[in-house]
């Protein structure tokens, strides 16, 4: 069977192995990290490009894919939101039947080999298209979304979060978009959905004490620091990850969900610049860091009063965004309980 993405890429890339992508970043990396779009453009590139080597390799072993497929990736890839340096989070969605599974099991896991070659830590996780957790046929990933909605475990809405966070970087797009649809005619079905989800909004870390202090890391290889991404970033994106299931907007960028606001949710538009500002400061940041265990730990004690006054100020208006998004949810729900 055909496959679906663009094979003449095949022939324009001229790279060969991993080993050729990965000097490859080394070269190009300094002239894009200082800046996300570009910085995130070149990320999905080279992704690109180590997923079109390993459907080559994997072709030469096993013949072309057997069904329409398509590549997805998740988390801070899959928002438009990575760091000069990141763990790999994807997955692969398949047209047939789960007889088609052990292909593209294959497949995912020589994508993992490709992407830790160039310097995409594995997934703590395993949210990866090695794991049949994540590499699955349409019907059988439809299965597992219902699964998870109607055994509303936290862990099963975190799966369900990861995954709306997803967009395709490689192959058909349909197979992602309609299952995003589904999941969200779910919610729109079953109001205690989408307060299950804002019961499950990820605590972001503490990051201000009473009196309104950044509160660092106190013990650990990482003292005296704070986690960036979760005290500062991830309050914007569970917000608008939030916002995206009660309007149904399957953008998977916090950046574009904020783009997708209508005119009844203007007042939350103010806040896409906080977080893009947020976003160049990590860069600034990350400069020097050379793996990605610290790519999000900043030491308090290093940065300027200035940068502190900023930092805090980002914290309070994620935590005013959030609050608001919840606030909209509950409107949504018809009622005045509390999420």
């Amino acid at each position: 069977m055909k496959p679906t993405y663009d094979s003449s890429i095949h022939k324009k890339q001229k790279i060969q192995s991993y080993e050729q992508l990965k000097m490859w970043r080394t070269e190009k990396i300094p002239s894009v990290k200082n800046n996300h779009f570009e910085l995130n453009e070149f990320h999905d590139e080279l992704i690109a490009k180590v997923v079109l080597l390993s459907i080559k390799k994997v072709e030469t072993e096993q013949g072309n894919p057997p069904a329409r497929f398509a590549f997805i990736v998740m988390g801070s890839a899959g928002r438009f939101e990575q760091s000069v340096w990141s763990d790999q989070d994807h997955g692969i969605i398949f047209e047939g039947n789960d007889d088609h599974q052990d292909y593209f099991l294959r497949l995912g896991k020589e994508i993992v080999k490709g992407l830790t070659i160039c310097g995409y830590e594995p997934c703590d996780g395993k949210v990866m298209a090695n794991n049949p957790l994540w590499c699955r046929s349409s019907h059988s990933w439809e299965e597992q979304l219902s699964h998870w909605l109607k055994e509303d475990s936290w862990e099963n809405l975190r799966n369900t979060s990861i995954f709306i966070d997803s967009r395709v970087l490689i192959g058909d797009p349909s197979l992602l978009q309609e299952r995003k649809q589904m999941v969200f005619d779910k919610i729109e079905n079953e109001k205690h959905l989408l307060k299950r989800m804002a019961d499950n909004v990820e605590t972001s870390k503490k990051g201000l004490g009473w009196f309104g202090q950044l509160i660092p890391i106190q013990k650990g290889p990482n003292k005296g620091k704070i986690d960036f991404k979760l005290t500062v970033l991830f309050p914007f994106v569970n917000a608008m990850r939030l916002l995206s299931y009660a309007e149904k907007i399957s953008d998977s960028s916090t950046l574009k969900r904020f783009q997708r606001l209508s005119d009844s949710e203007a007042q939350l538009q103010k806040y896409e610049k906080t977080f893009l500002k947020a976003l160049d400061y990590r860069l600034k940041h990350a400069d020097s860091t050379q793996s990605y265990e610290n790519i999000h730990f900043i030491n308090v004690d290093q940065i300027s009063k200035s940068d502190r006054q900023m930092l805090k100020g980002w914290i309070k208006e994620g935590s005013i965004l959030l609050n608001l998004v919840l606030d909209h949810s509950r409107k949504k729900l018809g009622n005045e309980d509390k999420l």
